[in-house]
């Protein structure tokens, strides 16, 4: 959700013409920004969302898995981009993207690694 937040007050900092100065100097890019940093908050919020759902159901923790994936992927991408085309970072964005990166993170270990830890501790208790 801060992310959402955060992609949204980047949007409109974009749409202000306020933004910094390496995201206007992206002229290589074809695709606007505003665009990319609104597509951003609806990704944060698609994986908020699913991240709610599934205490409900347990089969969308792979959807959410691969989508977090996904997205961090793409994070890392539009940075490399933007580096490579303005020699320099925007700070809002750079953020969103370790936001990004940190839900990856937190989110491959609830679902790859907690759930071989709780198989591993309840056969240790098991045998002793």
């Amino acid at each position: 959700m801060i992310n959402a937040l955060l992609l949204v007050y980047t949007a409109w900092l974009k749409y202000n013409g306020d933004a910094c100065p390496s995201c206007n100097d992206l002229s290589s890019f074809e695709i606007n920004g505003i665009y990319i940093a609104s597509v951003g908050a609806f990704a944060s919020l698609v994986l908020a969302g699913l991240y709610i759902a599934t205490s409900f159901r347990k089969g969308l923790k792979l959807l959410l898995f691969i989508l977090s994936a996904v997205f961090a992927s793409l994070a890392s991408y539009l940075q490399v981009i933007q580096f490579y085309s303005a020699d320099d970072y925007c700070y809002f964005c750079l953020a969103a993207a370790v936001l990004f990166y940190i839900a990856f993170c937190a989110i491959s270990f609830e679902v790859l690694i907690m759930p071989r830890l709780l198989i591993a501790m309840k056969t240790t208790t098991s045998e002793a």
